[in-house]
């Protein structure tokens, strides 16, 4: 975790907030802080989320937002009564092009949206975790999938871009050159 928490102290540091690493969940809770960001197994998303937000903390978490349609109901429950903020970190909408396409889109720069069709190609979860065999590839912990690891974020941005609602959408996936 050294690499990972020297990026973090570095990142807090440039932005004025400040890092701590915990071992025990118990003191993690207690500690003094104002949001959490959880980008752990989505199917710990739940717990911990409903645990942070009834501790008082404001909650970003990492899409998805939870592995059920139940675990998403307990979460904005628990949102509705603390009070506290719930939200979900989309990061596709923070990228230049999609920024300059959303005001270019709001602008009416390049006219009436007919059809929407995106692509995510890249050379798999191996290649951001450098492990052969990473979480993602296990039902039990990747649970939904590659249409809620990567399709969310296409969802999402077409929401983003358009602020309309997907009525429908269809997906194809192809593995190109992976050796397995």
């Amino acid at each position: 975790y050294r690499p990972l928490l020297e990026k973090a102290g570095r990142t807090a540091e440039e932005n004025g907030v400040k890092v701590a690493l915990f071992e025990d969940f118990e003191e993690f809770f207690r500690y003094d802080m104002d949001a959490v960001v959880l980008a752990n197994y989505a199917t710990e998303h739940a717990t911990f989320a409903i645990r942070c937000l009834k501790a008082g903390k404001h909650v970003l978490c990492e899409k998805p937002l939870a592995v059920s349609a139940q675990d998403c109901e307990d979460m904005l429950m628990a949102f509705r009564r603390t009070g506290m903020r719930l939200l979900v970190g989309h990061n596709q909408r923070m990228t230049p092009a999609h920024r300059e396409a959303k005001r270019l889109i709001s602008e009416g720069a390049i006219g009436k949206i007919l059809t929407f069709h995106t692509t995510f190609g890249h050379g798999g979860p191996e290649g951001w975790t450098g492990q052969p065999n990473p979480w993602f590839f296990h039902k039990s912990s990747a649970v939904l999938g590659v249409a809620a690891d990567l399709g969310i974020h296409k969802i999402d941005l077409y929401n983003y871009l358009t602020g309309d609602v997907i009525t429908q959408a269809s997906a194809f996936l192809a593995t190109l050159d992976k050796k397995t």
